[in-house]
C-alpha cells in the first residue's frame, strides 16, 4: 500500500519516474566512488539505510538524485546524494534508476 502511494506520488510529481520498464543492461553503473561516510556521522555512531532515485542523461551522467526513502538521517542522506551524483553510466536514453545504500558501524554498501 505505502508502495503504491508511493509511486503515485512520484509519478505525479516527476514526470520522468516510473517503474514500468525493467533495468536494461545500461543501468549498470560504470563508474561508481564510494560514497564518504562523513566524520560527524561516524563520530556520532549515525547509521542508516535509504532508497534513492538517480535521474540519468542520455549522456550517462546523473543530473539529478531524489531520496525516496531517506537514511533517516540528513547528513548521511547528502552524502550518499553526493555520491551518486558522481556515477556514470553507459551513455542511452534518459532514464531513471533506483539505488539503495546502507550506513552500517562497518562501513558503507550499496
Amino acid at each position: 500500500m505505502i508502495r503504491v502511494a508511493l509511486i503515485a506520488v512520484l509519478s505525479a510529481a516527476l514526470p520522468w519516474f516510473s517503474f514500468a520498464e525493467p533495468p536494461a543492461h545500461h543501468d549498470i553503473p560504470i563508474s561508481v566512488p564510494r560514497p564518504e561516510y562523513p566524520v560527524e556521522a561516524r563520530q556520532r555512531h549515525l547509521t542508516g539505510a535509504g532508497v534513492f532515485a538517480l535521474h540519468v542523461a542520455p549522456s550517462g551522467t546523473v543530473t539529478s538524485v531524489y531520496v525516496v526513502k531517506s537514511t533517516g538521517q540528513n547528513v548521511l542522506d547528502r552524502a550518499a546524494s553526493a555520491a551518486f551524483r558522481s556515477w556514470r553510466f553507459s551513455p542511452g536514453k534518459s532514464r531513471v534508476v533506483t539505488e539503495s545504500i546502507t550506513y552500517t558501524a562497518k562501513g558503507v554498501s550499496y
